[in-house]
């Protein structure tokens, strides 16, 4: 086991442990989400990976107890995260710190840090930072009661919220139709216009026909006010939604995945998860696990500049690749989604991955 060491805040800051923490320390998760209890494999399997030390010295790593937003929140919670970042360094050793939020500000990080962000392009990646996936319970596990008697086709599935098609009328779908012409005539980057990215991607593949194409929109957002999936209204309707969202994702071969507000998208997670193939419209994002996956192998990889041209791509590609050998890449992309972007994967391996390539 490999011993890491980290020391928690003061009471009276009030700042949670990250998640990667779950084993040993109480990780928030919002009860009211359909992701609730994803970290309960990992309170389990993660004591059998790491063990935490109190000797700062002794540890292979350091993991600041915090995320790096909640503790910039205050002036006593920025002390403490560049305290215990000047510790790490003293004893030379690497600081895993999260900062798993929307936001894509460029931070200067310390040297010895290795930042895991959600939302960052390559362009400009600071040295220091990883992408994390975001992570969910197993669908498969979750979902297998909506999945019985279902085949997929060679279809492209989307299901969610794509503005401003299909929200109700109204201020915010007027300024939203305006993004989505700014971006359809270049004069705007998908960097500042967020979710209508997806839209002019849904856009391209309805209107050539090309491709079947399985989308099933939704009116609203589906995360709270702490990124958490939470479909709303009541718990009857929660599961009706998240069923119809498991079968669209289950009767289709691919899954479009195209950035929200942040550079990054879940449904590249959940359909590596549902052994799909993910249809990515590249946004200068990051992969995460990237020298353990073969992410061009995994995906369907489509340029933004060519997001006009995405149905031809994936019709070639569905023409030059045979049926049994796509069937393969999904169960790939499962085996991949289990081993290395799984709550317990990533964690293990994926985190392993980053300090020795960082060393």
């Amino acid at each position: 086991m490999k011993p890491f060491y980290t020391q928690a805040p003061p009471a009276e800051l009030r700042l949670g442990a990250v998640s990667f923490l779950a084993p040993w320390e109480d990780v928030f998760e919002d009860k009211a989400s359909i992701n609730y209890g994803m970290f309960d494999g990992w309170k389990t399997s993660g004591k059998n990976v790491y063990r935490r030390t109190d000797q700062p010295q002794e540890a292979d790593f350091h993991v600041l107890y915090s995320g790096w937003r909640q503790c910039n929140s205050i002036p006593e919670g920025a002390r403490f995260a560049q305290q215990q970042v000047e510790l790490a360094r003293q004893h030379g050793k690497k600081i895993l710190i999260w900062c798993e939020d929307d936001l894509t500000d460029r931070i200067d990080w310390p040297a010895n840090a290795i930042a895991l962000r959600h939302a960052i392009s390559r362009s400009t990646r600071h040295p220091c930072e990883v992408a994390p996936p975001i992570h969910h319970r197993d669908i498969q596990t979750e979902g297998a009661d909506y999945l019985e008697g279902i085949r997929s086709d060679d279809s492209i599935s989307f299901c969610g919220h794509a503005p401003p098609l299909r929200t109700p009328w109204g201020r915010q779908r007027i300024k939203d139709t305006i993004k989505l012409a700014l971006y359809a005539t270049k004069l705007s980057h998908s960097d500042k216009l967020g979710q209508v990215t997806r839209a002019y991607a849904i856009l391209a593949f309805s209107r050539q026909q090309k491709v079947r194409t399985n989308f099933l929109l939704r009116e609203a957002f589906a995360f709270n006010k702490w990124g958490v999936l939470e479909p709303g209204g009541s718990a009857e309707s929660a599961r009706v939604q998240r069923r119809e969202f498991v079968q669209n994702m289950a009767a289709s071969e691919y899954a479009l995945c195209v950035r929200g507000i942040a550079n990054c998208s879940i449904r590249l997670y959940e359909a590596m998860c549902m052994g799909r193939i993910p249809v990515v419209l590249d946004t200068d994002m990051v992969f995460p696990a990237e020298s353990l996956i073969p992410w061009h192998e995994c995906c369907v990889v489509i340029d933004e500049a060519d997001v006009h041209r995405a149905a031809d791509k994936l019709r070639a590609y569905t023409r030059s690749t045979p049926s049994q050998v796509r069937a393969e890449q999904g169960m790939f992309n499962r085996s991949a989604w289990e081993k290395y972007l799984s709550v317990e994967g990533f964690f293990e391996n994926g985190v392993q991955a980053a300090l020795a390539e960082r060393a």
